[in-house]
């Protein structure tokens, strides 16, 4: 359960870190809306102009709040080419435990292949810190209070 939980609050840090960051600048809303297969082909009347920021502002936060932010190979990318955050080239510890939270999330702690998972005091204390370090890394890049306004 514990593991379940340090994921799920990475998550919610990631996703309320970017979306915030994100609708915060003008320039960061446009970002990612092109980038965002919902919103990039968006279309506007004519009478929708003089208010086509607030439009776009609200169809991305539409998106973003839609989107789960568990698949690390989805999220990096955003942090990447949205906020141009440098991140560590090997995530495969976050990928493999988010996978594990998934397995015991779904399957009660067993992997697809049926093998019981055995998570350790000492696994529980190596994902706390990386995910502080993961965490700060971005944290110092994007500076940001992670609070929905």
């Amino acid at each position: 359960m514990l593991h379940g939980f340090l994921i799920a609050t990475l998550e919610n840090y990631l996703a309320t870190s970017f979306i915030k960051t994100v609708l915060a600048d003008d320039e960061l809303i446009f970002k990612q809306a092109i980038r965002d297969g919902k919103v990039k082909d968006s279309k506007f009347k004519i009478e929708d102009l003089p208010e086509w920021k607030n439009i776009l502002k609200d169809k991305v936060k539409q998106s973003l709040e839609e989107m789960s932010f568990h698949n690390i190979e989805t999220v990096m990318p955003l942090y990447r080419n949205v906020l141009n955050c440098t991140l560590p080239e090997n995530l495969n510890w976050l990928i493999n435990a988010v996978k594990t939270r998934h397995d015991c999330a779904h399957r009660a702690g067993y992997t697809v292949e049926g093998q019981k998972l055995s998570i350790s005091k000492e696994n529980i204390f190596e994902l706390i810190e990386q995910l502080n370090t993961f965490s700060k890394c971005i944290e110092d890049q994007v500076n940001v209070n992670p609070q929905y306004t």
